[in-house]
């Protein structure tokens, strides 16, 4: 699925299939190939293949996105559906997205011949602003939350912002714990959340996401949290399928004009809410969030959307290889009941029971980067995530790496992040 023909290889297997057939032909005998007469017909021939540009696909999200993990998550979605019932209006997904004030120029006309064509760019490099989305399966959206790169908040970078936006700023420019829990409170006050009438929030399994704060004030305040497969929110996240690439060819558009209406002007970083703005009222609609959820198969739920020949099988042998040093320690390793916690006791204590577990803070503390507890979750088991050796290891248990931190003693931090699966 991911390794499509190109044009010359299209050529070569056209020859070698005439000549392992014997079928008469003058392609070009020297270099093996079919010339350009032949390909043009053979596309004249059959009108149902077109010649793409494939979407650039990291390997981590091609093994992730399995069967065993997509069912796991449709696992989730039946059960909060079942016991809350949730309307389409009821249903939302949330995710971050960066912006900058240098953007990628669009196409031009020039003439024929000239090697070089320029356009004009506020920098070499931009900074990155980040803007948190949200919206619903019934096409509603939630004003967004900008988080600038500095160290204190400026009224002038709210000037003529998308309307009820909120505006924050973070030494990193990404979202931080307290950031998110900000933006749940923003998100409760605008949708009407409370204990009587829940909300479904899907997002993205990051460790932003998983604090102690954040749980209470969701389990306080009716907001039901589902989180995605790690590396899938390409197939899986509305807002990636549907909206993210429509905003930001927009916002491209808008600093476009902007530049070429304000010659020999930069884009401050005080015009970026107002050019986002621009490009959020003119594409935000009810139909992209309708089609990002149902493209999604979240609502409606169907676990069928995607064929077996979408799925890549992967497992941790062939992904991290039979010599390696990580993987015989992982399968050495195993993940004591002593260290985990019931969703069903009270926090703090353990029990014997098959219910789902997580790993205590205390474990969190001593072996792993994330220091609070993760959120609930609904019948699923903690996942392990070894970025540092680029491996996908989804169907290892959490466990911590004494043996490796014990070989590597100068590391402050462990090679392993743990983030739970809900």
């Amino acid at each position: 699925m991911f390794y499509g023909l190109t044009l010359s290889k299209t050529k070569q297997l056209a020859f070698e299939y005439a000549v392992g057939n014997n079928l008469p032909h003058n392609f070009n005998v020297e270099k093996k190939t079919c010339g350009k007469d032949w390909l043009r017909g053979f596309l004249a021939r059959h009108p149902q293949i077109s010649l793409r540009r494939p979407e650039a696909t990291s390997l981590n999200r091609v093994i992730a996105f399995n069967r065993k993990d997509v069912n796991l998550f449709y696992d989730n979605l039946e059960l909060v559906f079942e016991k809350y019932k949730f309307p389409a209006r009821r249903i939302y997904n949330v995710d971050e997205t960066g912006i900058s004030r240098v953007y990628k120029p669009h196409r031009v006309l020039v003439e024929k011949g000239r090697k070089q064509v320029g356009a004009i760019t506020s920098g070499e490099r931009g900074q990155t602003t980040t803007v948190v989305r949200c919206m619903s399966a019934a096409g509603y959206f939630v004003p967004p939350m900008f988080i600038f790169k500095r160290e204190r908040m400026n009224v002038a970078l709210e000037k003529n912002g998308p309307v009820d936006a909120i505006y924050r700023c973070s030494k990193s420019g990404w979202i931080t714990e307290d950031l998110f829990l900000e933006w749940l409170k923003h998100f409760a006050q605008y949708v009407n959340v409370s204990t009587v009438d829940l909300v479904l929030v899907i997002l993205e399994n990051h460790t932003t996401h998983s604090s102690l704060k954040s749980y209470k004030f969701c389990r306080e305040n009716g907001i039901v949290l589902v989180s995605l497969p790690p590396h899938t929110s390409h197939r899986l996240q509305p807002l990636d399928v549907t909206f993210f690439s429509s905003l930001k060819t927009a916002y491209s558009k808008e600093c476009d004009l902007h530049m070429k209406t304000h010659h020999y002007s930069k884009i401050e970083v005080t015009d970026i809410a107002e050019l986002f703005a621009k490009a959020y009222n003119r594409i935000t609609s009810k139909e992209k969030g309708l089609n990002g959820f149902k493209n999604t198969g979240i609502f409606p739920l169907d676990r069928n959307l995607f064929g077996e020949e979408e799925f890549t099988e992967m497992t941790v042998e062939a992904t991290v290889g039979a010599n390696s040093d990580i993987e015989r320690e992982a399968s050495e390793l195993s993940f004591s009941p002593e260290n985990s916690v019931y969703l069903d006791s009270k926090p703090g204590t353990s029990t014997a029971s098959d219910s789902p577990y997580v790993p205590t803070k205390s474990y969190y503390k001593k072996y792993m980067r994330q220091t609070t507890p993760p959120l609930e979750t609904y019948n699923t088991k903690p996942r392990a995530n070894l970025d540092k050796k680029s491996v996908s290891a989804g169907h290892l248990p959490a466990i911590a790496f004494q043996q490796t931190l014990q070989r590597s003693p100068t590391k402050t931090q462990p090679m392993m992040e743990t983030r739970p699966f809900y």
